[in-house]
């Protein structure tokens, strides 16, 4: 499938520009846990009317109807997260950004892309000419216009890297074009990870990573947001990771998800010895995934207790799945764990 410091006020706000502020709390506070850090950025109801383009009172009857979540303040005030008002927009097709500057992200003006096909030519090009802010700006456009997280990657991203993979084979663009488009890409994934909420503690979990002699980073790292995306906790391991390690990551962590993505492999036999070693051991908990483009139809068959998926929109179909069936990993059962 195919990475401003206020400390604690007196007061519970603090003005930092028009309709800007930073909320301070302690680590007793219950806000606290839904927080990344002990402060961020919230945004008065004003600021965020002016990025929807609606009024400020129509605003606030959202947030008391509870269509927005807000986080109200000692002194009674509404404040709103960014990733809240991202949601809102997501969700309400018939409302769209007006002001984005208002809400701190960047201007998104110049984007009018519904067609797939056409967004991976764009994303392509900016890629290859090293434009990183307007690869930035389009991936932030189609997210905040309600893309999920796994078309853009299928349609989009794997999309432009096919190009890029072509041009390189032909001859037209050097190995460190490619290398200086994976960075840029990653970039891109970061910020928009600093638009999501944080998942609940009793979310799913998911871990994985590449194997050894895979360094890869771009797959693992796209399945890590677009699962948090969907509220997942998961985390990307990193790449270039040996089998005792990833099966030490599962037996500790104990997801109900790990995915193995290998887009390199050295040897063919002694992937398929140490990805079956490891699904014999893993819990039964975890649902193992398997996919990249290093591998092939007829590794399948010789393949034990493992799925496959080509792409991340199938593997959304094993998440969607598991959460129908299974119990988070991270919700207290009085069930022992099974091996």
């Amino acid at each position: 499938y195919g990475e401003l410091v206020i400390g604690f006020l007196p007061f519970s706000s603090f003005l930092v520009n028009d309709g800007i502020f930073m909320i301070p709390f302690s680590s007793g506070s219950e806000r606290s846990s839904n927080l990344n850090s002990s402060r961020e950025v919230m945004y008065s109801p004003k600021a965020a009317a002016r990025a929807i383009g609606v009024s400020e009172s129509s605003l606030k009857r959202w947030c008391d109807a509870g269509k927005i979540s807000v986080i109200k303040t000692a002194g009674g005030h509404r404040r709103l997260k960014q990733a809240n008002i991202i949601s809102f927009l997501r969700e309400k097709n018939k409302y769209e950004l007006q002001d984005p500057l208002s809400i701190g992200l960047p201007d998104l003006s110049e984007f009018s892309v519904s067609d797939p096909a056409e967004a991976a030519r764009q994303y392509h090009r900016s890629l290859v000419a090293e434009e990183d802010d307007r690869c930035h700006r389009l991936l932030t456009y189609l997210y905040v216009n309600g893309w999920q997280m796994e078309e853009i990657v299928d349609q989009v991203v794997s999309e432009a890297f096919k190009q890029i993979g072509n041009q390189w084979q032909q001859g037209s663009l050097e190995i460190y074009q490619e290398r200086r488009a994976s960075e840029i890409c990653l970039e891109s994934l970061g910020r928009i990870k600093t638009m999501l909420n944080p998942p609940e503690a009793t979310a799913f979990s998911a871990i994985g990573g590449t194997v050894e002699h895979d360094h890869y980073t771009l797959c693992t790292k796209s399945l890590e947001v677009s699962l948090i995306s969907h509220g997942w906790q998961a985390k990307s391991l990193g790449s270039n990771l040996p089998f005792s390690t990833l099966l030490q990551a599962a037996l500790t962590k104990r997801p109900n998800l790990m995915w193995v993505s290998v887009s390199y492999l050295k040897d063919e036999d002694s992937f398929i010895r140490g990805i079956n070693a490891m699904a014999e051991r893993i819990p039964r908990s975890t649902t193992l995934v398997v996919g990249g483009f290093a591998i092939k139809p007829w590794f399948w068959p010789r393949i034990k207790n493992a799925m496959h998926c080509e792409n991340i929109v199938q593997l959304f179909g094993v998440v969607k799945q598991i959460e129908k069936t299974v119990t988070p990993s991270n919700f207290p059962s009085s069930i022992p764990p099974q091996f």
